[in-house]
């Protein structure tokens, strides 16, 4: 990237396009305290990361976080993310799941669906938020979704037809 310091801008837009925000040109979040924050997230990770719906878990210094989106690729490579630290550490175990909405049309359906998803995820990696523990290693701050609203969106998840693919490492 070619950066005019009289300007103090990039006049490049950036050549990894990760939705870094609608100014392509604009900095990272932090250009003095970070080292390219999203370019060690390389290429060839970001191209594994599907642009649907889906689960995902990521794991780097002891620390794990757990989310969901509509979009996946948009989501974890946004510059605010609150686990933007775990995805940019190179050492980082990073594990993804498409989810196939199935009939969900609604904002509401499909985010009953992801988040029913996503806290099986959390039970099933014992990713306990820290809304709940003192001593979690979670960067979550809550839970994906309450107790009492799991069985409710199981049902809605079954009866939409929806399901999850398979675990994938990038």
């Amino acid at each position: 990237r070619y950066f005019d310091a009289e300007a103090g801008r990039w006049c490049s837009p950036d050549p990894l396009l990760l939705a870094g925000g609608i100014n392509l040109l604009a900095f990272g979040r932090s250009p003095t305290g970070a080292v390219d924050p999203l370019g060690l997230l390389c290429p060839d990770k970001v191209a594994k990361i599907p642009e649907g719906p889906g689960i995902y878990h990521v794991e780097a210094n002891g620390e794990v976080y757990t989310g969901s989106a509509v979009d996946l690729r948009r989501r974890m490579t946004a510059a605010d993310h609150p686990a933007r630290s775990l995805f940019d550490d190179p050492n980082a175990k990073i594990t993804i799941r498409e989810v196939d909405l199935g009939d969900a049309s609604t904002n509401r359906e499909k985010n009953h669906v992801l988040r029913y998803f996503e806290q099986n995820e959390m039970d099933e990696r014992k990713n306990i938020p820290r809304s709940q523990s003192e001593t979690t290693n979670s960067r979550n701050k809550h839970r994906a979704a309450a107790r009492h609203r799991m069985p409710e969106y199981e049902a809605e998840a079954n009866a939409l037809g929806a399901s999850q693919g398979n675990e994938m490492v990038i």
